[in-house]
């Protein structure tokens, strides 16, 4: 009898664990398998797992998987066996990437068919060729899109792209060959069309173009050794040519025309520097001739009913000879070709002609005509402060004055056809000694702080001897026509 007690309490406890066992399953596929009931009252079934394998209809072969990985879920559908048994992936949903959805077209072999695939960036279509290549590329960018049709090896053979921008976008179209190098292309955008054309080793050997601006043509010789390029726009037309130069820019002659630049002709060497230039606008005409380095070193320009001006340069960093004439004046500059501030001008303005010797920038000479008199004038060498001495001549008189270039005179000596006369002056310039003669009459004259100090002079009668006080009042006095004092 406690046997079959015995036996029975162990068949009890096999059941109990038994059925702890399945409520522990019933509760793990109740994590997996959810029956609710929505609010309609509808049965609403939901079924939660890591990995769902999906077998081929009547056989145990899987079809289809619905998994997650590090990167995200996805979704494989597989393709029937091949003839060895393998079995491929042919649709690919998910993440092969953190953070990209993509979908992978593959073919029975394993090789990709075509990509979708969503960047954060961009989205991207391809499709590939029998080898797995990409064949065509389809693919967003910022404001638009663009197709690349590729060659195996993955090199470009043709592109068309658009993007959008605040003008209204640009759309291109290009043509590449085996060695992806374009040679062709096409562009457009609201204001210009543009046709490319390339052969390998010379990239846009023909360049048309047209636009609201002007339409251009470009022409180019094998190597780049030579070209013409034309040029329309409602302001200029210009047309450039190139001989065979080393040089890429070696332009030798451009002509340019338009209202209000007005039409030029520029010549250049073998090596691109411009030599010479020759200029017409509706003010100024001009002929400029350069050196090796570019510098103008002969410069001619006239301006109607203003001047005609001429500039020779031995060297540009050296002054030369400047010529100018205008209706009031015409002017010659010869400057020292060591020395900038050295220079002699002749000018003849109105009815008045003068020569200026100049020395750092300081008048030294000057030789001129006024008045009906001819002067020189020299000068010290520091400026307003230094010393200063003119000499004029007229038709019946002549002077000499001596002081400083600020005109402040020290001496004057003058003369005219009644005889000559001697200022001294003091250190302000006022008139303290006077020497002079009228006809047969000399004298002498002193003061001092403006009051007369003492007066000598001679006439046919005797002479006459002054002396005044401090108030310039008469106290002694000598005639020579009086008798001798007792």
């Amino acid at each position: 009898m406690s046997d079959s007690i015995s036996q029975l309490q162990a068949t009890v406890e096999t059941l109990q664990r038994q059925i702890l066992e399945m409520q522990a399953q019933i509760r793990d596929l109740h994590s997996v398998i959810r029956i609710d009931v929505d609010e309609d009252g509808k049965p609403w079934n939901t079924l939660q797992c890591h990995h769902l394998s999906i077998l081929e209809r009547g056989g145990r072969g899987i079809g289809a998987t619905l998994s997650s990985d590090e990167n995200g879920g996805y979704i494989n559908i597989l393709h029937k066996p091949m003839a060895d048994g393998a079995r491929n992936c042919g649709f690919f949903a998910g993440f092969r990437r953190e953070g990209v959805p993509e979908i992978f077209l593959h073919a029975p072999d394993g090789t990709d068919r075509a990509l979708i695939s969503a960047n954060p960036e961009r989205g991207v279509m391809a499709v590939f060729d029998e080898e797995g290549c990409p064949a065509a590329v389809m693919q967003a960018q910022p404001g638009g899109g663009s197709v690349a049709v590729l060659q195996p090896d993955g090199k470009t053979r043709g592109v068309l792209a658009h993007t959008d921008t605040k003008d209204g976008g640009r759309t291109e179209l290009i043509f590449a060959d085996a060695n992806a190098s374009t040679v062709v292309k096409l562009l457009a955008d609201p204001s210009h069309g543009i046709l490319s054309l390339s052969v390998p080793g010379l990239p846009q050997a023909t360049v048309l173009s047209s636009g609201s601006e002007g339409g251009s043509l470009m022409l180019k010789s094998p190597n780049e050794g030579a070209s013409i390029t034309l040029l329309a726009t409602e302001e200029i037309a210009q047309i450039a040519a190139k001989a065979a130069s080393p040089l890429r820019n070696a332009t030798e002659i451009s002509l340019m025309a338009g209202e209000q630049i007005g039409s030029s002709v520029n010549l250049h060497d073998t090596h691109g520097v411009r030599r010479a230039s020759l200029e017409h606008t509706e003010d100024r005409t001009s002929l400029v001739l350069s050196d090796e380095e570019e510098h103008d070193v002969v410069s001619l320009a006239h301006y109607p009913n203003e001047s005609t001006y001429l500039k020779l340069q031995s060297e540009p960093s050296k002054q030369g000879v400047q010529l100018l004439s205008t209706p009031e004046m015409n002017l010659l500059t010869v400057n020292s070709p060591n020395e900038a501030t050295t220079r002699v001008s002749v000018a003849v303005k109105d009815e008045t002609p003068n020569i200026m010797i100049s020395e750092q920038n300081q008048g030294r000479v000057l030789i001129t005509v006024a008045e009906q008199c001819g002067t020189v004038s020299a000068f010290g060498p520091s400026g307003e402060q230094g010393g200063m001495a003119a000499l004029a001549g007229g038709e019946r008189l002549g002077s000499v004055r001596v002081g400083t270039a600020d005109g402040t005179d020290y001496a004057m000596l003058h003369a005219n056809e009644h005889g000559g006369k001697l200022s001294i002056n003091n250190d302000l310039g006022i008139q303290r000694i006077i020497l002079g003669i009228h006809n047969e009459a000399p004298g002498l004259y002193l003061n001092n702080t403006g009051n007369p100090g003492v007066t000598v002079a001679a006439f046919d009668t005797g002479g006459i001897v002054g002396v005044h006080n401090a108030e310039g009042k008469l106290v002694t006095a000598m005639r020579g026509d009086l008798p001798p004092s007792k």
